[in-house]
């Protein structure tokens, strides 16, 4: 019989959700994602660390928070409206909101097996993905294929001219798997 596991909670007892804008050491944040065994895009988090959620602060950027740590000022806390500076993106800019996007995308690729990888780059090059209500643009291309490697790049944008001309951008590579490399070594009847 499998055991559910709680969400995790603000120190108010309050449910965290993706999406809220919280204090995080004093600093204005946003709930990127929480943690739960379910999702295949979190999974890996809850199966590494917990339960917990991760954390966009702009002026440091990510962190991700388990519920089972003792410090308990490093958990998130829900301010009242007027706390927060900004409302919708607490001051982050349009390319910090891509790069929230990028970093899904890249794991959602780096993640996936070697063969699915390069049978979705022979066919779809470009694509929309939904993130916070919002619409985005993501691109991946092969920028090299080498007989040991392939280069990948993944690019994000929103579509809106001319910000969108230049996208954010990850790129990484790919080993390919052992039995696709040519042996250069053998011997030649």
């Amino acid at each position: 019989m499998s055991q559910t596991t709680p969400p995790p909670t603000y120190t108010s007892g309050e449910e965290i959700q993706p999406g809220d804008h919280v204090l995080y050491h004093g600093e204005c944040g946003k709930i990127e994602f929480v943690a739960i065994p379910d999702d295949p895009v979190t999974k890996w988090y809850f199966e590494q660390y917990g339960s917990g959620c991760m954390i966009l602060v702009s002026s440091f950027g990510r962190v991700f928070v388990t519920e089972g740590n003792q410090d308990t000022a490093s958990l998130p806390e829900r301010p009242a409206a007027e706390e927060l500076e900004l409302s919708g993106t607490i001051g982050m800019n349009q390319r910090d909101q891509w790069r929230t996007v990028l970093d899904f995308e890249v794991r959602r690729w780096v993640d996936a097996p070697y063969e699915q990888l390069v049978s979705a780059l022979r066919n779809e090059h470009a694509y929309e993905v939904e993130f916070d209500s919002k619409k985005y643009q993501v691109e991946i291309e092969i920028l090299e294929n080498t007989e040991e490697y392939v280069h990948v790049m993944v690019a994000v944008d929103d579509g809106h001219l001319p910000a969108s001309i230049l996208p954010v951008t990850y790129s990484f590579i790919r080993n390919k798997p052992r039995s696709s490399i040519p042996n250069t070594n053998a011997r030649r009847p």
